[in-house]
C-alpha cells in the first residue's frame, strides 16, 4: 500500500504545486489580458489566428499604383480648429469646403463608421493640411495607400520576396518606405502626396454626437495616384520586372476625376491587364468608393478581367 505520508510523497506533491502554478497564474494573466484588449486589438488577434502564410512563395510582386503618406491626428480636435459654421451632419461624395468636411465627419463619426472622401478645393486641403500638422494637434505620419502599404507588408513579412513599387513617391513617403522596396525614379514627386486620417475613439463627443464606436474619416486631394503616367509606369515595370504575382491598387482614387477622365484610364488599365501572362495571379485591392456609377464602371470595365484570369 502506497503512503502519502512519506517525505517523499510530499515533495512529489510540492513540485506538482510549484509545477502548476506558474501555469495557473499565466493562463489567467492571459485571460486578463485578453479582457482588457479594446474591441479593434481582439478583432486583429483573431484575424493573425485565421490569415495563414501563403503555400507557394512568390519571388517577385509588382503593387501599385497609390503611394502616400498619411498625417494621422485627432478628427475632433482638428475640426476645432477648422472653425466651421455647420454642426448638421450629412454625407458628401465630394467635399468643397471646411463645412462639407464637418458635416461628412459628423456623419460617419455619429455611425462609428470609417469613410474615405476626396477634398475637391485644393486651397481648403492645403489649409487642412497645415493645420493637422501644428505640434498642437501631435501629428503622427506613416507610409500610406494600399499599395505602399502592401509593399511594406511584403518587405517585412517576406524579405525572400523582392517587392517592386510603382507609385508617385515623395520625400518623406521615400524616407518611410522599406529600404529593400524597389522603386522607379519615373515616379518621384517633389511634394508627397498626404491623407489626412482623421481618427476618434468610441465615447468621443462632437457637438450633439457621441461616437458609438472607435474609426476614422479620410480625406485627400491627390494629384498623382490616379494619373496615367503612373499607371503606364506600373504595366511598364509589370513588362521588365516579370513577377510572380500583381497587385493593383488605387483604382478608387479615380473617382475624383471626371468621368470622360476616369473612363479614359480604366480603358487604359483594362487594356494593359488584357496583355498580362495568363498564368499571373492578380490580385485588385479597392478602397472607399462614394460614387455608385464608378463602382459600377470598375467592376464592369476592369472586374470582369480579373475573373477572366483568376477564375
Amino acid at each position: 500500500m502506497i503512503s502519502w505520508h512519506t517525505p517523499y510523497n510530499r515533495l512529489l506533491h510540492l513540485s506538482l504545486f510549484f509545477a502548476v502554478l506558474p501555469w495557473l497564474y499565466s493562463y489567467f494573466n492571459e485571460q486578463h489580458r485578453i479582457q482588457s484588449y479594446s474591441v479593434e486589438q481582439s478583432l486583429m488577434l483573431s484575424w493573425d489566428k485565421i490569415i495563414t502564410q501563403p503555400t507557394i512563395l512568390f519571388r517577385r510582386a509588382v503593387i501599385g499604383i497609390n503611394c502616400n503618406v498619411d498625417l494621422v491626428v485627432s478628427g475632433t480636435g482638428l475640426l476645432e480648429r477648422m472653425n466651421a459654421t455647420t454642426h448638421k451632419r450629412d454625407d458628401h461624395q465630394v467635399l468643397n469646403n471646411v463645412d462639407d468636411l464637418y458635416e461628412a465627419f459628423a456623419y460617419f463619426f455619429s455611425r462609428g463608421a470609417a469613410a474615405e472622401r476626396h477634398t475637391s478645393d485644393e486651397k481648403t486641403f492645403q489649409t487642412l493640411v497645415q493645420t493637422a500638422g501644428e505640434s498642437r494637434q501631435r501629428p503622427h505620419y506613416y507610409i500610406g495607400g494600399n499599395a505602399a502599404l502592401m509593399a511594406e507588408k511584403i518587405a517585412t513579412a517576406f524579405p525572400r520576396t523582392t517587392a517592386y513599387l510603382v507609385g508617385p513617391i515623395g520625400p518623406r513617403s521615400q524616407a518611410l518606405l522599406h529600404p529593400s522596396i524597389v522603386r522607379t525614379n519615373s515616379t518621384l514627386i517633389v511634394k508627397d502626396e498626404v491623407h489626412v486620417i482623421m481618427e476618434y475613439k468610441q465615447g468621443e463627443i462632437l457637438g450633439e454626437y457621441v461616437a458609438p464606436a472607435s474609426s476614422r474619416f479620410i480625406t485627400s486631394h491627390d494629384q498623382y495616384s490616379g494619373s496615367s503616367v503612373v499607371i503606364e509606369m506600373f504595366f511598364k515595370a509589370i513588362a521588365q520586372f516579370n513577377p510572380d504575382i500583381i497587385i493593383l491598387s488605387g483604382v478608387h482614387l479615380l473617382q475624383n476625376q471626371n468621368k470622360e477622365m476616369r473612363m479614359e484610364k480604366l480603358r487604359l488599365i483594362k487594356r494593359n491587364l488584357m496583355q498580362v501572362n495568363r498564368n499571373t495571379p492578380i490580385h485588385l485591392e479597392l478602397g472607399s468608393i462614394g460614387d455608385a456609377d464608378h463602382v459600377a464602371e470598375v467592376l464592369n470595365r476592369v472586374g470582369v478581367i480579373f475573373l477572366f484570369f483568376n477564375r
